[in-house]
């Protein structure tokens, strides 16, 4: 044990003439009770770094099979594997912990073992470069409290099959990977996180995801702002069911090279890593995203790949601004959209007839209630040319196959030798069809009118 008295801290400087090889630096194994506090240790030559597996001995720290351990106030610096490699260690307490990486190919944290478990990281710093920069992996009942990770990282922090562990008051700022992930966790909860990033990643800002071998299920991230991710800035992925996001705000997310996504929910995969998996019963909650305007095809995607499920995915309550479309659900069975009241969702088809369409225009404005879709649609004519019969035009939403879920559909004539006349409307081959009461043509014969097609429908 070494610690430090009155508050002050206990130097070590280390370099390959006191490092024997094979061995940590300072090793706790089946030692209940150790402590550490006060200590500040810089190894300063790039030999001590290992790339291999653990186990190799280049380890700054590691404690193995031990319960009730505490570090406190500990700066560790330099080329390491590993700063800390806490294995199967039960009940165990850092705070304060501040690691500074020179190596991309170190773990700063790496916390591993079905052992793990009330363990607790309070107050964790990590600087410079680094591959896992925090790493939780199989453990129980963990908690991550008051994190921060400012290294230039392959992924940033992440938890991997743990079960109810928690991550609370986070910062992160990897640059290639996602800057929190979970994967096959079960009942694990994210709560308080900022990511800050540069654009330039390939992957998400803060997701959760499954793989062939488990399953990413009923886990929560909440209070959540993801500032330029260049792919989706929240998502749930592959072999998940039954997890939430919400209560997120995201800030130019999607607008990397190849992206076509803010928020991602689907097994979209396409590697055999992924055969099989099934992405379902997940939600996106009461969310703001907010993008350079055209940018983005899409606020929202489902995505599925060969062999993959998709189905009874939503997201609810999330508004959008400066995003082509708002959503694309075309890959998915039975997932839907909860538009929050104040969002309007609007489109423009091609106004038709039953001949030659007229020269004019159509305003769509509706909504989303799950699988409700509602709104009007106002038409004006300038030029009827030789339209007759019918006027038409293809729903924002398809409707539901055979029209079994229609609630309304109608609309009224406002202007032109028809006006204040009623529409009766019907589904058609897929359109929404509208002649004037008793079956006239709506457009009339002036040259020029105008009218509103009201609808009310479910999709599948």
């Amino acid at each position: 044990m070494i610690e430090g008295e009155d508050d002050s801290l206990t130097k070590l400087y280390f370099n390959r003439s006191t490092y024997v090889e094979g061995d940590p630096l300072i090793y706790a194994v089946n030692n209940s009770g150790f402590r550490l506090a006060g200590l500040s240790i810089d190894i300063d030559d790039p030999i001590f770094r290992d790339t291999g597996a653990p186990g190799n001995g280049a380890y700054v720290l590691a404690v193995d099979g031990a319960t009730d351990q505490l570090l406190q106030d500990i700066s560790i610096t330099g080329y390491f594997y590993s700063a800390l490699y806490e294995h199967n260690a039960g009940h165990f307490t850092s705070r304060g912990l501040k690691i500074t990486s020179r190596d991309m190919n170190a773990r700063a944290l790496d916390q591993a073992g079905t052992s793990c478990v009330d363990c607790l990281h309070d107050g964790v710093r990590v600087y410079g470069l680094a591959a896992y920069p925090i790493s939780f992996a199989l453990g129980t009942n963990n908690v991550l409290r008051d994190f921060r990770d400012e290294t230039a990282s392959s992924f940033g922090a992440s938890f991997g099959g743990e079960t109810k562990s928690r991550a609370l008051s986070g910062y992160g700022k990897s640059t290639i990977h996602e800057a929190f992930n979970m994967t096959n966790c079960a009942d694990c909860i994210l709560d308080g996180f900022q990511a800050d990033l540069d654009n330039t990643s390939i992957d998400f800002g803060v997701s959760f995801n499954g793989d062939n071998t488990g399953v990413q299920t009923r886990c929560i991230g909440t209070n959540i702002i993801v500032t330029g991710s260049a792919n989706a800035g929240v998502a749930i992925a592959n072999n998940s069911t039954g997890n939430v996001i919400e209560n997120f705000k995201l800030y130019n997310c999607g607008l990397g090279a190849g992206s076509d996504r803010s928020v991602f929910v689907g097994a979209g995969e396409t590697t055999p890593q992924y055969d099989g998996a099934v992405c379902a019963f997940n939600v996106f909650r009461n969310g703001d995203v907010a993008n350079s305007s055209g940018t983005v095809p899409y606020g929202f995607v489902e995505a599925i790949a060969p062999g993959r499920t998709n189905s009874n995915n939503s997201h609810q309550n999330v508004t959008y601004s400066g995003v082509t479309n708002i959503d694309s659900f075309s890959a998915g069975s039975n997932s839907f959209a909860v538009d929050p009241p104040a969002l309007v969702r609007t489109a423009t088809p091609t106004l038709l007839a039953g001949t030659a369409n007229p020269t004019g225009s159509l305003a769509v404005r509706y909504r989303r209630d799950g699988k409700r879709v509602s709104g009007s649609a106002l038409w004006s004519i300038t030029a009827n040319g030789s339209a007759t019969d019918y006027l038409a035009f293809t729903p924002p939403v398809p409707v539901k196959a055979g029209g079994t879920g229609i609630r309304r559909l109608g609309g009224a004539i406002t202007a032109g030798s028809q006006s204040g006349i009623d529409l009766w409307a019907e589904l058609n081959s897929g359109n929404i069809l509208a002649r004037a009461t008793g079956g006239a043509y709506p457009g009339g014969s002036s040259g020029s009118s105008t009218g509103r097609f009201d609808f009310d429908y479910e999709t599948d």
